[in-house]
């Protein structure tokens, strides 16, 4: 008689995925905009929630010229990076490359993950990342089209080395996008960002 047996759970080596949050202090058109907060949480701190609510293994470094910000990151379990010039220009490359160089890899895959996001969909970098791992992909990335919003995207290590050097060695033809509309996903801008993600949390509408 052959025992009966519950199936394993077996799982494969987990990818190494570092995600960069870029959170500067001095932003301008709407000021402290990455520290506003939504539904009582501010926003980089629902960045980092975001990611951490994938089912990867995700290594999150909050890169800030804002020791408030930093603490609010390594308060809620990411890494807390001191940047002055770079974070304060707002060139996400080279914040990404400050990043990588300071914390070691190597890594399979960069998520950029925007502090200034309080509302995402649900499971979105879970998304971004499977879509990256489906096909033959350098790029995928979530966007708004509505509001020229973005929401995070996923490169590929090869991919940035080259952006790294020439900016205009960017392949659109192995990127794709996630497109969503306003009230699934809101990047604050400008203050007509702020009242409509305040009235979607009065609301209900989102948490």
């Amino acid at each position: 008689m052959v025992e009966s047996r519950v199936p394993l759970q077996l799982t494969e080596k987990p990818m190494k995925l570092l995600a960069v949050i870029p959170a500067r202090g001095n932003s301008t058109r709407v000021p402290g905009k990455n520290k506003m907060k939504f539904g009582g949480v501010p926003c980089v701190v629902k960045a980092i929630q975001a990611v951490q609510e994938s089912s990867y293994q995700i290594t999150i470094a909050v890169v800030s010229n804002d020791p408030e910000i930093r603490a609010l990151a390594a308060k809620n379990g990411a890494l807390a990076l001191r940047e002055s010039e770079i974070v304060a220009k707002g060139d996400l490359y080279d914040v990404l490359y400050f990043a990588l160089q300071k914390v070691d890899g190597p890594w399979e895959a960069i998520l950029l993950a925007y502090p200034n996001v309080p509302i995402r969909p649900a499971g979105l970098f879970d998304r971004l990342i499977d879509t990256y791992l489906s096909g033959d992909l350098l790029s995928v990335n979530a966007r708004c089209q509505e509001r020229s919003a973005s929401g995070g995207s996923v490169f590929s290590p090869d991919y940035l080395n080259r952006v790294f050097v020439d900016r205009g060695n960017r392949d659109f033809q192995r990127a794709t996008f996630l497109d969503y509309n306003q009230d699934e996903l809101l990047e604050i801008d400008t203050t007509e960002d702020v009242h409509w993600a305040n009235t979607l949390f009065s609301a209900g509408a989102v948490q």
